[in-house]
């Protein structure tokens, strides 16, 4: 691979890093749209002979994935701090905006079956109910919280959340915000990578990462037998309990926009939320327009 390459490879990776970063957003859908999905889903072969052959290209598009990912969690981390509920009302607006589009997905091969309105009802079902149990607040990452257990969730969610990412049309960002271990990954980012922290700030914040990063890892090379299993065995079902999880996730995602004792006010702050959920819900059709675009010129 020739500089030229590694470099258009390197900014093509971080177009995917910043969506990947932004819950809703399909990094999966972006690297189709690259023309970069079926060399890395190949490159990712648990073949060593491909992993050599496609070294280059790999460790091109993973650091545009770093930096992207790193540049949008420092953006997203001062959003957060400063405008929470007009920034929850965007996610929001992303998560009903992406539903069409998993929709057409699920009926893809065939019709909308019935009985499969019990999975989504289970996925929706198990989102408000863990929403509940955690009393609608994210859970901070830090040493004195990191237990084993919730170092086993965040490896099984950084899992999920890989899985989902590899999927074209599903955003693995989304499911880490899903099951609330986003803002905590974010925030580990942002630390590590922010100037006038100590070391041992640095180590606190990287414990969370560890239990995620595992699960990332492992659900890289799995994702492609586990995806091609469920999409050819349960593609609708399947499609249906993550319509489902999205769907509670509204909840979830609400209930993080105000802190104890707040509520939706028609204020300043209210308007704001509301032009910010209209442009979320805009935004998944506005990243499928160009791969609609490239179709339609191809016929």
């Amino acid at each position: 691979m020739n500089i030229k390459e590694f470099v258009i490879n390197t900014l093509k990776g971080t177009a995917i890093g910043i969506a990947n970063a932004v819950p809703g957003v399909s990094g999966g859908t972006l690297a189709v749209v690259l023309k970069l999905y079926d060399k890395l889903m190949d490159a990712i072969d648990l073949n060593i002979k491909k992993i050599k052959e496609n070294f280059g290209f790999l460790v091109s598009v993973v650091l545009g994935m770093g930096i992207g990912i790193i540049l949008t969690a420092k953006v997203l981390t001062v959003l957060f701090e400063r405008y929470n509920q007009p920034t929850q009302f965007f996610f929001i607006g992303i998560v009903l905006g992406s539903l069409p589009m998993i929709y057409k997905e699920s009926v893809k091969e065939s019709k909308l079956k019935g009985v499969n309105v019990i999975p989504f009802i289970c996925g929706a079902a198990a989102m408000v109910g863990f929403t509940l149990l955690t009393s609608g607040t994210p859970i901070a990452g830090g040493s004195d919280t990191l237990t084993v257990g919730y170092a086993i969730y965040l490896a099984v969610v950084g899992f999920a959340a890989m899985v989902a990412m590899i999927l074209p049309g599903l955003s693995g960002s989304m499911v880490l915000k899903v099951f609330g271990a986003y803002d905590t990954i974010i925030a580990s980012i942002d630390t590590i990578t922010s100037s006038g922290i100590s070391m041992s700030e640095r180590i606190t914040a990287c414990l969370p990462l560890i239990p995620a990063g595992i699960g990332i890892v492992v659900g890289v090379f799995a994702a492609a037998k586990i995806i091609s299993i469920l999409l050819k065995k349960f593609r609708q079902g399947t499609y249906c309990v993550i319509a489902g999880l999205m769907v509670g996730s509204v909840y979830a995602i609400y209930s993080y926009a105000f802190t104890e004792g707040e509520s939706f006010a028609l204020n300043g702050r209210g308007i704001a939320s509301i032009i910010t959920l209209i442009i979320g819900v805009a935004l998944p059709f506005l990243t499928e327009l160009p791969g609609r675009l490239s179709k339609k010129s191809e016929e």
